[in-house]
């Protein structure tokens, strides 16, 4: 069986802010628990900061966005 995948808890906001600015809805319970949704999208969840199979892809392009743009791109969401 294969470790899920973590989210650092310091890019859990920015990465919960960048999902509503791209159309994402979702609700937030608690600093690691986090479920969004999009249509024609699978449910995205976050529970104890472990990703789901469908949040991995997502979360690779707002990594690269982060990547391309460095720390601006951050400040941008905050």
């Amino acid at each position: 069986m294969r470790k899920k995948q973590t989210i650092p808890l310091s890019l859990l906001p920015y990465f919960r802010k960048w999902l509503v600015k791209n159309g994402w809805n979702g609700r937030k319970h608690g600093n690691d628990y986090l479920i969004v949704w999009k249509a024609k999208h699978k449910q995205i969840e976050i529970v104890n900061l472990k990703m789901n199979k469908p949040c991995l892809p997502v979360f690779k392009i707002f990594l690269n966005e982060y990547l391309d743009c460095g720390k601006r791109f951050l400040e941008e969401l905050a």
